[in-house]
């Protein structure tokens, strides 16, 4: 019984940090279960309240990946999370709440976009403004209050607004971790990729995946190389946000959308293939990808949204087809090696066309000519043994 009121009022720290995606597998494969007293608070930070009873705050637990608040502290009951109490704790994969708690603060887990799943018990009665924006990665809420919480609602702190599914037993959860560390939600007819937390530097994502869902692989700073499964047919908005250590990534002509910023701070990723089954480069798609010297992008591309190849300033050369009658705004800006712009259409199609797109001074766009033009007050270009040449 004692035994047991200890655990009650414990915390379980660390399960593994965020650079288990292709990070150190001895912390990967290492879990820590600490029983904590009162003046052993692993980090956490309390705040006596006017009703005698304590909030709860992440205070110096910042880096845990697993908490278990305690319902009680010092003898008195724990009934709330702090206004942002969990502020941009991104390593934040999964919280306990007791059922002390009657009430979770404004901005209490804003940005903990490492959280897929939560339990909301019956003891809470509100959720403050905000609470949970912007927890990309939290498809799945088992609500047991009496909180009408709603897929997709902005009600209730956003708690669902990135839900898939709101149910009231664990045992209907469609979440599942594989072997490999891939965490997927399946409905019965698609399969999304939540998150990854293996180990592996190198991967392949299984061919039973649809969608790589938003912020899939984000932070997974060890990636280095990832081949992507014929099934998947689209990815998310920063799918691979700071995967600073990927440098190559296979992506197959079955994907047909590309999220925004989907490979934002990737700054050492040196080439990609855009397939043909994608119309659209979205915003913010290679922004910052300081390494970046080669992309080739397909007949298909119709627009390049605003943002797309901004600060890639390793890139000195790119290709536009005609097909793209749309580019938005700042697509260039930033990109201070880049010398050439070779845009397959005429002059006529083409004229307006980088208007907005900030190119610098010191970049020429070249319009494509079969023959050598008379005009000299636009630059043109051909194909010579299958290279970009200027005449």
């Amino acid at each position: 019984m004692k035994k047991a009121k200890s655990l009650l009022i414990g915390l379980v720290s660390i399960l593994f940090p965020l650079t288990s995606c292709g990070g150190n597998t001895s912390s990967l494969n290492t879990r820590t279960n600490t029983t904590v007293s009162d003046e052993n608070t692993q980090g956490l930070k309390y705040v006596l309240l006017e009703d005698n009873t304590y909030g709860v705050g992440g205070g110096n637990a910042k880096e845990l990946s697993e908490i278990i608040i305690p319902s009680q502290f010092q003898g008195k009951k724990v009934t709330k999370i702090i206004d942002r109490g969990f502020y941009r704790f991104d390593h934040l994969k999964k919280i306990i709440i007791p059922d002390s708690v009657t009430s979770i603060g404004e901005y209490a887990f804003f940005y903990c976009i490492s959280l897929t799943s939560i339990v909301i018990p019956d003891s809470v009665t509100s959720i403050g403004l905000v609470a949970f924006s912007d927890c990309y990665r939290l498809v799945e809420v088992i609500n047991k209050s009496s909180l009408n919480i709603t897929v997709g609602s902005e009600g209730n702190g956003y708690v669902a607004y990135y839900a898939k599914q709101v149910i009231t037993d664990e045992k209907d959860s469609k979440l599942s971790t594989d072997n490999n560390g891939f965490v997927t939600y399946n409905d019965g007819t698609d399969i999304w990729l939540i998150n990854y937390i293996g180990s592996e530097i190198n991967i392949t994502i299984p061919n039973s995946v649809t969608t790589i869902g938003n912020y899939a692989f984000s932070l997974c700073t060890s990636l280095i190389s990832i081949v992507i499964a014929d099934s998947v047919t689209s990815i998310g908005d920063r799918a691979f946000y700071d995967c600073t250590s990927l440098t190559s990534i296979v992506i197959p002509d079955s994907v047909t959308t590309i999220g925004k910023f989907a490979f934002y701070e990737c700054t050492s990723l040196t080439s990609i293939t855009i397939p043909d089954s994608v119309t659209t480069i979205s915003d913010g798609a290679f922004y910052d990808c300081t390494s970046l010297t080669s992309i080739v992008i397909p007949d298909s591309v119709t627009t390049i949204r605003d943002y797309a190849f901004r600060s890639c300033t390793s890139l000195t050369s790119i290709v536009i087809p005609d097909s793209v009658t749309s580019i938005g705004e700042q697509v260039f800006s930033y990109c201070t090696s880049l010398a050439s712009v070779f845009y397959k259409g005429t002059l006529e199609q083409g004229k307006n066309l980088f208007e907005s797109s900030l190119i610098s001074k010191s970049t020429t766009v070249f319009y494509y000519s079969e023959t050598q033009p008379i005009d000299t007050t636009y630059e043109y270009w051909h194909y010579v043994d299958g290279e970009p040449t200027p005449w």
